[in-house]
């Protein structure tokens, strides 16, 4: 029994309307599954159809970023313990570390040597160690008041006036009792003195000095052993995912690669490409004269001869003499033309007849061509399968050929007739001077019919033995992508090309010294200042002298200041305590300087306040931190516009080499300014003082001093890196939009007004900016290795660099398809590149965790006494875990 749907429906009209919007959404969904089923490929591919249009090297530079975004996350993550340990660390530094160092390892603190003194008026002496307990007394006497460098810590020639000056065996008991295993105490040396002929020993002026090692306690060392192998096994972790997951990333950019060279099918598929030997080409020359005896060159005297008569009988017409000097003018730039496109393409008219004259000149090429044409052909092809050769092209050692031409093209452009006129007659009497050079093939692409043709030449080629023929060895190589820009420098003379590269290597170089050369000093100054103006406790210095004896003791600094030459020995021999507790004092006053005593100055007029030069020395220490960090981010730009200009001017052969050995240059040069200039300015392998600018600074390894005063110059520059983006993006587009709108005459882009003169001209300056990936490469290169170098110990800058690269990805993504011109077609040379660079990474990230695990400070107690407070600490401990 069949149901009546229309009497359902009349009683349910509701229905109706359900059954209806069913029907249609039924409709939609099977005409979609149709349209997908007939253009499954062009829905699917959202990604093939940008890589067709911007080429493999676009998306492989934005997966590339993915991909080291997703890194950074992992291995912030894998950090997050470590970072948690050195800011909550409970045996760590007491005195705290400045600005994010508190995130960074040396927040854990540092066995060290603790010097200091004071005056016996004063009398106290305060000594607290910002990590660990006093477990060792090294020394502790008096320095005479009189004393050349009052700052010592230990006997020495000066001070040993004073050995009997001092009860030491009482000292030493009460130095034990209130000091050993403590982490402050305060002595009071003026308790012990001895009645002694020597004044200066016992004057309220003369100086008591102690020195102690402050050192981590044997339950420290072994909680510290524990936390290194901790990190161990966190450095090997990382390193280890580092590695593998950059072998992911090369397996997966080749593999990508392949599926989109499936998918592009293009002429070089089919072609493969042969260096031609001189002595084949020189025997077929020699073949082809022989059997063509008499042929004209086209060179010849007739052709210049009968050329001048034309242009004799030209002169004689009776024409005004304007009009004569313009047609002479349009007459030798067609005959220029004429001449130069009959050699520009030796093979346009090889198949005219015989008795053509152009035919007879270019007969030889012609005759090469079909030559090699039939013998790859016999020699590829077998019974089974015949190779046939669509075509053959030659290439040209015509390097100095295309320059003249590119300056031809320029001078075109700027409609300068005069010389293009006479650029034109230097092209031709290049040509007549290098005919061979110019003409000679050095390079045959030779294409197939089908790509099997192009498997049975590598195949060949790959035979052992070698294929050789006459005595030279047959190699074919696959064509490059018609995507990759050729140059017209290819085939340069190897000893020019030698020269150009060693020139550049040596400007390189010397600019990168010249750039470490300036920061030095800068640094050189802020540590010369430093030495002069070290930090100084006011309480004590107030206690030990009235405000007229400070103002006195003021006068004097002053003028040693004034008077010293500034050398090594002569800084450590000024103290400042005085001037710098005067010039800080709130109840400081400018000295009227008609009032001060004769006696103090020697005869010395002094012309300024003395507090000037302590004030402009201040403010710029304090500039420093923020000039220094600045200058080496504006550096690594000049490096980058330097190193590049520098690669062009060498002249490779194609866009890829070109843009690949930019990526490389930027990056070692971006990498050595911003992560090794200031390392190498401060380091120093020995305390003695040698005035080089290189391993001559203040640090012998990576200490709590290092962590507090150098880290700045590798925070702050990855802060300033967060705008380069925007800074790179538009400064060239504000200058595009200035010189378009100047073009315009300043009117509105909608009217398309111009001065140009030719379209090409219009198209530059309207068309947007260059997208230069191998920047944008050894950017994100640069960021990557400089994480990976300080990443350890200074795990701030890791987050940094993830930061750094969310906002290049995103903005790069927007700026790419909105206002960047279509960049050319890239293959994956360059993330191939960057992808190999990065793993040395990992070992760089191994190396200098080692360096900071094996510190003997921070996980031992080996140190060594100094002989004065300015002293570089020297470390002589064999470093091992």
């Amino acid at each position: 029994m069949t149901p009546n749907l229309e009497g359902i429906l009349s009683i349910f009209p509701g229905l109706k309307w359900i059954l209806c919007c069913l029907k249609n959404k039924h409709e939609q969904i099977l005409h979609r599954d149709i349209e997908r089923s007939d253009n499954q490929s062009d829905i699917n591919s959202d990604k093939a159809s940008v890589e067709d249009k911007l080429g493999f090297g676009i998306v492989a530079y934005f997966d590339l970023q993915k991909y080291l975004l997703v890194l950074f996350l992992i291995i912030f993550i894998l950090l997050l313990p470590s970072i948690y340990l050195y800011v909550n660390y409970p045996y760590g530094r007491r005195d705290g570390s400045i600005f994010l160092n508190k995130y960074s390892i040396g927040n854990l603190g540092f066995s060290s040597v603790l010097c200091k003194d004071t005056s016996l008026k004063v009398g106290n002496l305060t000594m607290s160690c910002p990590t660990g307990e006093i477990r060792q007394i090294v020394s502790f006497g008096l320095t005479p008041s009189d004393a050349v460098q009052n700052d010592a810590c230990m006997p020495n020639q000066e001070n040993l006036q004073c050995e009997d000056s001092l009860d030491k065996e009482l000292l030493a008991e009460e130095i034990n009792l209130k000091c050993l295993n403590k982490t402050t105490c305060t002595v009071d040396g003026s308790k012990y003195l001895r009645l002694s002929m020597n004044k200066k020993c016992t004057s309220p002026y003369a100086q008591f000095y102690m020195q102690v090692f402050c050192m981590h306690s044997e339950e420290e060392l072994e909680r510290r052993s524990w936390l290194s192998l901790y990190f161990t096994i966190q450095v090997v972790v990382v390193s280890i995912f580092l590695l593998s997951f950059l072998y992911f990333l090369n397996r997966k950019n080749a593999n990508d690669f392949k599926e989109w060279d499936m998918k592009t099918v293009t002429i070089s598929n089919y072609t493969v490409v042969y260096e031609i030997p001189d002595i084949i080409y020189k025997d077929f020359i020699f073949k082809y004269n022989s059997d063509n005896k008499g042929m004209k060159s086209s060179f010849s005297n007739n052709q210049i001869i009968e050329e001048e008569k034309s242009s004799k009988s030209f002169d004689n017409l009776n024409i005004s003499e304007d009009s004569k000097t313009v047609s002479k003018m349009h007459k030798r730039a067609a005959e220029n033309l004429n001449f130069i496109d009959t050699q520009m393409d030796p093979l346009a008219s090889g198949d005219k007849g015989a008795g053509d004259k152009k035919s007879k000149r270019v007969a030889p090429l012609y005759s090469f061509k079909q030559y090699l044409l039939r013998y790859f052909e016999k020699t590829l092809s077998d019974s089974s399968d015949e190779a046939k050769i669509a075509h053959i092209h030659f290439a040209f050692k015509n390097s100095g050929f295309f320059k003249l031409m590119k300056n031809r093209g320029n001078r075109i452009k700027k409609v300068e007739d005069e010389t293009i006129l006479t650029l034109e007659e230097e092209i031709i009497e290049y040509l007549k001077k290098n005919p061979t050079s110019s003409l000679t093939p050095i390079e045959a692409y030779i294409t197939f019919e089908q790509e099997t043709g192009v498997l049975k030449a590598l195949r060949y080629s790959r035979k052992s033995p070698a294929p050789k023929w006459r005595g030279t060895q047959v190699v074919f190589k696959p064509a490059e992508e018609p995507s990759n820009i050729e140059f017209g420098y290819k085939f340069q003379d190897g000893p020019l090309l030698f020269l150009k590269k060693l020139l550049v290597l040596v400007g390189c170089v010397f600019f990168c010294i010249f750039t470490c050369y300036i920061v030095f000093l800068f640094l050189d100054k802020i540590n010369k200042v430093s030495e002069i103006y070290p930090p100084v406790d006011c309480t004590n210095v107030l206690k030990d002298s009235s405000q007229e004896m400070m103002e006195n003791y003021a006068v004097i600094e002053y003028l040693h200041i004034e008077n010293s030459d500034w050398s090594e020995e002569a800084l450590l021999k000024i103290n400042t305590d005085n001037l710098q507790c005067y010039c800080d004092s709130p109840d400081f006053k400018v000295l009227n300087l008609t009032q001060i005593p004769a006696e103090l100055t020697n005869g010395t007029v002094i012309q300024e306040d003395i507090c000037m030069h302590y004030t402009e020395a201040t403010i710029f220490v304090e500039a420093s931190y923020l000039l220094i960090p600045l200058m080496i981010f504006l550096t690594a730009k000049c490096l980058r516009f330097f190193s590049s200009y520098c690669i062009t001017w060498i002249c490779y052969d194609d866009k890829t080499q070109e843009s690949a050995r930019i990526q490389l240059a930027v990056f070692i040069m971006t990498f050595f300014n911003n992560a090794l200039i200031i390392l190498l300015i401060n380091a120093r392998f020995t305390t003695e003082v040698k005035g080089n600018f290189l391993f001559d600074g203040l640090y012998t390894d990576f200490s709590d001093d290092w962590y507090d005063h150098c880290s700045y110059y590798f925070i702050l520059p990855m802060f300033l890196e967060l705008l380069t983006p925007f800074l790179e993006f538009f400064r060239p587009y504000i200058m595009n939009k200035f010189h378009a709108l100047r073009d315009r005459s300043w009117g509105k882009f909608s009217q398309y007004r111009t001065k140009c003169k030719i379209s090409t001209d219009y198209a530059e300056l309207n068309s947007g900016m260059n997208n230069e990936l191998s920047y944008k490469y050894s950017e994100i290169m640069s960021i990557t290795m400089i994480s990976c170098f300080y990443g350890f110990g200074l795990p701030i800058i890791p987050i940094l660099g993830f930061g750094i690269l969310i906002v290049n990805y995103i903005f790069q993504k927007i700026v790419v398809f909105l206002h960047y011109r279509k960049p050319p077609l890239y293959d994956e040379t360059l993330s191939k590149t960057a992808i190999f660079v990065l793993k040395w990474g990992a070992f760089l990230y191994v190396a200098i965790a080692y360096w900071i695990l094996t510190n003997k400070q921070m996980f031992g107690n080996c140190l060594e006494p100094i002989a004065y407070q300015d002293e570089i600490e020297n470390y002589s401990c064999k470093r091992s875990l």
